[in-house]
């Protein structure tokens, strides 16, 4: 797991790519690095409430920056949080939507072409320990129910008390994991701000706090694991529906709504910058499913047009060329289209080999 980068760049490695308005308390971060005996520890925590989808890639490729920078990777699959957060599934069909993730995730990271050997699975009800519980009520008599409905605005159940424990238990994930920051989406600014605020008022050391940007569905809404199929590209999904899928959805004019920019830049080409260094932890003999094999050093991403392929660089060579008329956005969608069906090609077969993915499949989501 060591880096044989120096501090420094390990510190730019964890937070490339990252808006700055997206790093917090980034000082825990740069001292765990200095530190000669413990290994800097980074949570990414996923509640298993509907299947993944593309979104999911976002945060799996910045994983792989963490482990080139020699940071252990735990991803926390939170069932206690998601049982009581979504009140609705028995604690059974959530242990076996955990090992969905799991399998799931494992076999993302696999099509991302990343060597995984640095990650590590927690079960969050594996931590959770009388002291843990302990610790937990100690925070119910300091938080107030209506500081947490600030913070977390929850539509599904506001009504219930058991959603109100879910930022605390994600609190409490750091202590009983010994972390030394924690990754989430951009989603989770709030309830970072809370285990900032609240933390050291249990006696926690300062920990570092990292967010990415959220990857649009294909309407230019939030993708979201509980919002319908048609919405997303599913990880199971095969070439041919997510072929369909996006060539038929809208360009949304606004970037920031539009999912084959977003997925450019956010996806495809982070996936293929990763490849191109040396240092990253990486499978050997991964295929780029962005970069046609004729493309010169340093291209990016390949698009399909009228006129033969578009070779790129970086992103905003693929703005400029929008504006200046060399390629057209139904050019573009098609290639981005065609690039992620074969980015997602070896998934089925993987799910085909794995019998226990399998049963947490049919045990997590019954078919009505």
């Amino acid at each position: 797991m060591a880096s044989t980068l120096d501090n420094k760049a390990r510190f730019d490695r964890i937070v490339a790519r990252l808006p700055v308005q997206n790093l917090s308390n980034t000082d825990a971060i740069e001292a765990s690095l200095a530190k000669t005996d413990k290994t800097p520890i980074c949570l990414w925590v996923t509640s298993p409430t509907g299947k993944p989808h593309l979104g999911y890639f976002v945060p799996l490729l910045k994983l792989a920056d963490f482990l080139e920078a020699g940071v252990e990777v735990r991803i926390i699959l939170l069932d206690t949080y998601s049982f009581l957060d979504n009140v609705d599934y028995p604690m059974d069909q959530v242990a076996h939507r955990a090992k969905f993730y799991q399998c799931g995730m494992t076999a993302a990271l696999q099509c991302l072409g990343i060597d995984s050997t640095g990650v590590k699975f927690v079960l969050e009800s594996s931590y959770q320990t009388p002291e843990f519980t302990k610790d937990l009520w100690r925070l119910c008599t300091k938080v107030q129910a209506q500081t947490i409905r600030d913070s977390w605005d929850r539509a599904v159940h506001p009504e219930m008390v058991s959603p109100l424990m879910c930022p605390l238990l994600q609190l409490l994930s750091e202590e009983y994991n010994d972390a030394d920051f924690q990754f989430g989406g951009e989603d989770q600014a709030s309830i970072f701000a809370l285990i900032e605020k609240f933390g050291p008022e249990l006696g926690h050391r300062p920990r570092g706090h990292l967010m990415n940007p959220m990857l649009p569905n294909l309407t230019g809404k939030k993708m979201s694991a509980t919002h319908a199929d048609k919405t997303k590209i599913m990880l199971l999904e095969t070439p041919e529906n997510i072929i369909a899928k996006m060539e038929g959805a809208a360009w949304q004019t606004e970037s920031s709504k539009n999912a084959f920019l977003m997925t450019l830049r956010d996806v495809l080409i982070p996936l293929s910058e990763l490849h191109a260094r040396p240092t990253a932890k990486v499978l050997p003999d991964w295929v780029n499913p962005s970069v046609d094999a004729s493309a010169p050093a340093g291209t990016v991403f390949t698009a399909t047009t009228d006129d033969g392929l578009l070779h790129f660089s970086d992103f905003a060579d693929i703005g400029r060329a929008l504006s200046d008329g060399r390629i057209e956005p139904d050019m573009l969608k098609k290639s981005v289209a065609s690039a992620v069906a074969k980015l997602f090609t070896p998934m089925q077969g993987l799910f085909d080999a794995n019998p226990e993915w399998q049963a947490a499949s049919a045990g997590g989501y019954p078919t009505v």
